[in-house]
């Protein structure tokens, strides 16, 4: 017999089979990361009218407050899936059978999706004075980065969740007592990292602005004085 380990990655790996032959998890993910980046947009907003004006404490406050709205929609998207009839009626559950699970999977493992190379260069024309941007800019696409991988990792992070809110029953019932979690518990373990990440890079980035254009107490203004104003003012 298998290990736990083993059980639980075949058992994963049928789900995520069945989930993209059924949909498109990355859409679905993409939705809720769109719907929780503007949570996070309206908490800073909300915070700056309540007279929070530092974008370094600011900005990954409003992470957290997104975060914890990215965990709700994760929950509303298994309830969802719970109650939504299926298409051959029964119940809403997904009733697997390991016979349906590709050879690559019992044999050669879980595997990973195959991932597209991302291509095409871009250049931005900045004069000696704006090379500040070169690091804000970086910081940017890293946090776009972080929210690009949650929503490559979704099909994966999606099957272990529907395990563990025990949503995929003939899976379910085969796994032992102590390789059962709580789907709570799987989503911060999938996506915690990430968002430490994210809100460091904003908390670097709020800084990094504020130094820069004094008095500045968004980015848009921020970026906005910068970009037409002398950012040598913050050296001080």
């Amino acid at each position: 017999m298998a290990d736990p380990a083993r059980r639980r990655a075949i058992a994963v790996a049928e789900v995520r089979s069945h989930l993209q032959r059924r949909g498109s998890p990355r859409t679905q993910m993409t939705a809720i990361v769109a719907a929780t980046a503007g949570a996070g947009f309206v908490a800073s907003y909300a915070m700056l009218r309540a007279g929070l004006t530092a974008m370094a404490l600011r900005y990954p406050l409003a992470l957290g407050v997104a975060y914890a709205v990215f965990l709700a929609l994760v929950g509303g998207w298994l309830r969802r899936f719970r109650h939504a009839p299926r298409a051959r009626g029964g119940p809403n559950a997904l009733d697997l059978d390991a016979a349906d699970l590709p050879a690559r999977y019992v044999f050669g493992g879980a595997g990973n999706d195959a991932a597209g190379d991302a291509a095409g260069g871009w250049s931005l024309d900045l004069d000696e004075g704006a090379l500040w941007l070169v690091p804000l800019l970086v910081a940017a696409a890293l946090v776009l980065g972080v929210a690009g991988y949650v929503v490559y990792a979704a099909p994966a992070l999606f099957a272990e969740l529907l395990l563990d809110a025990g949503l995929a029953v003939g899976l379910y019932g085969r796994l032992a007592r102590a390789e059962r979690r709580g789907w709570l518990g799987t989503a911060v373990r999938g996506t915690l990292a990430p968002a430490c990440v994210a809100a460091v890079l904003l908390g670097v980035a709020g800084f990094a602005l504020q130094r820069l254009a004094p008095g500045a107490v968004s980015i848009g203004p921020a970026t906005a004085r910068l970009v037409g104003g002398a950012p040598a003012e913050a050296a001080r």
